[in-house]
């Protein structure tokens, strides 16, 4: 029975091969009596499938991955090599040859299916993840082993040999991302049970299992974070569910970031491995400053981000500024930390300034100024307390953009997989000038009535400052499109009609005339009105 489930055309999707898993399923169904295979058989096969796929059949434990250190080899000048003809790489091609690892992929969607299928579901799942959970430990310790781990992804060309680089390493990543997509894979059929079966969903079970996945993918994140995350669903999904199923238990939620946050808080870690998992903690902790109290989001998110967010420019840092920057707007965006964020936001906002442009781009930069002036204004609790913040917050951007520079800014390309910051690319240069002026517009539909009043001029004029004209031009439109495109309510979209027909608005966006011009001459008025005249008209 199970040779011809293995060798059936995949109706489902599930067609796979290797040699050790018909072995497991040859056993496993020879073990179950005629009634046992009409349900309950998914409960064996599952431990068994994983057992399989850790085994000596298998990933043997990531063993091979640490056995590698020892032919890793120091050659001048300051490179590491790895030769293809070394005994840890043959074992390596043994490795990534066999049946098991070879179909890995149908094997995984297999072991997804039993889950999915599972009636027994409270001991198997647990003792599923269990397993998972023990197999990621080692290969991640096993990593931690292994020289190649002290390399930055983005230094390869520079501290590894051709050979290295290109031959041996894809090799040993390739076997590595094998693994990774199967366990991606199999905790997606996890989560999706925890979701739909009431006998996982309860609060003894469901912060457990969602906090082991997160664990999964932490210790798996230094293969993840090569490809990109987000570039990858079932990771996504795995990854934001498990987040959402863990914050409804702000205990656990603790508990979890505690256990996951940085070694080493208050400096960055000089080793490239325990940077990976800095950013997997940065990226997974924003997720969870509403259930902490104002003390723990300090002392567990702030508290790791500030190193990030007030370092020096390196090129192989910049993912991580961002998600500190991400991590650092969450925390004070909180409702609960009104009096945390007073006392962090002109710390912050002074770090903010200085990252920007050689830390972060200018989409990013942009992003992290709007948030900050949403945690600053109406109806967010800091407004009612410190009233001045937000203009304090404008006058300086605005004083940072008259002094910018003019010269056009290199393309900024932040990270790899980033839509956003890959279609600015093909976008006209900005210089820092414009793109703090970008800032100041994007800030607009945060103000209060009142405040725009001020402001809106304010804006105009900053926009008119551009000498450029193919820099200006996006400014003015960005201005148009925020006045008009609906992201105002109807309150302040009735304060920017009164500026623009009545107040020079139009004079000023259109005909580039600055504010002292137009209250130095005739005073604004709607296109038509007529103008008084001196002496009679006869």
């Amino acid at each position: 029975m199970a040779a011809n489930l293995a060798m059936e055309e995949p109706r489902n999707g599930f067609f796979f091969g290797g040699e050790a898993i018909l072995l497991a399923l040859n056993h496993t169904f020879d073990l179950l009596s005629e009634h046992s295979k009409r349900g309950i058989h998914f409960d064996v096969l599952a431990p068994i499938a994983i057992n399989a796929m850790k085994g000596p059949s298998g990933y043997e434990m990531a063993k091979f991955v640490g056995a590698i250190n020892k032919d890793v080899r120091p050659t001048p000048p300051n490179k590491f090599d790895w030769s293809q003809n070394s005994p840890s790489f043959v074992h390596l091609k043994e490795v990534s040859s066999r049946p098991l690892i070879t179909s890995m992929g149908p094997f995984s969607r297999l072991v997804a299916y039993t889950v999915e299928h599972l009636r027994m579901s409270n001991p198997v799942l647990l003792h599923l993840v269990e397993d998972m959970q023990g197999f990621t430990e080692e290969l991640a310790n096993q990593w931690r082993q292994n020289k190649l781990s002290e390399v930055d992804p983005s230094e390869f060309e520079q501290l590894l040999t051709l050979e290295t680089s290109r031959v041996t390493f894809p090799q040993l990543f390739q076997v590595l991302k094998s693994a990774m997509f199967a366990l991606v894979v199999i905790l997606r059929a996890v989560v999706g049970r925890v979701l739909v079966d009431p006998a996982i969903a309860t609060d003894i079970h469901a912060p457990s299992l969602a906090s082991s996945s997160l664990q999964i993918l932490r210790n798996i994140y230094f293969i993840t974070s090569r490809l990109g995350p987000s570039a990858f669903s079932a990771y996504t999904f795995v990854s934001l569910t498990s987040a959402d199923i863990l914050s409804r238990y702000p205990l656990q939620s603790k508990l979890f970031l505690e256990s996951i946050r940085p070694q080493h808080p208050g400096i960055i870690p000089a080793n490239a491995l325990d940077r990976t998992l800095d950013l997997f903690f940065l990226n997974t902790a924003e997720h969870f400053p509403l259930v902490l109290s104002p003390s723990d989001n300090e002392s567990l998110i702030l508290n790791a981000a500030n190193p990030y967010i007030n370092s020096g420019a390196h090129k192989n840092l910049l993912e991580i500024f961002e998600a500190a920057h991400s991590a650092t707007l969450a925390a004070l965006a909180a409702p609960q930390n009104a009096q945390l964020a007073a006392r962090i936001i002109p710390f912050y906002s002074q770090a903010l300034f200085a990252s920007f442009p050689k830390n972060l781009s200018p989409r990013q930069f942009r992003f992290a100024f709007k948030t900050l002036m949403q945690i600053t204004t109406p109806p967010s609790p800091l407004a009612a307390s410190h009233p001045l913040l937000p203009d304090t917050l404008l006058e300086l951007l605005r004083y940072r953009a008259d002094q910018a520079p003019t010269v056009p800014m290199p393309p900024s390309l932040t990270f790899k997989d980033t839509a956003a910051d890959a279609l600015s690319s093909t976008q006209p240069p900005l210089s820092e000038q414009a793109a703090l002026t970008l800032a100041l517009i994007d800030a607009l539909p945060t103000l209060t009535p009142s405040q725009l009043y001020e402001w809106l001029p304010l804006v105009a004029e900053a926009v008119n400052g551009i000498q450029d004209t193919s820099m200006r031009e996006p400014c003015r439109a960005r201005l148009w499109e925020v006045l008009e495109s609906g992201e105002m309510d109807v309150d302040r979209s009735a304060v920017c009609v009164a500026w623009w027909t009545s107040r020079g608005g139009r004079e000023m966006v259109i005909g580039g005339l600055r504010l002292g011009q137009i209250m130095a001459g005739e005073e604004a008025m709607m296109s038509g009105a007529l103008q008084e005249r001196e002496g009679s008209r006869l």
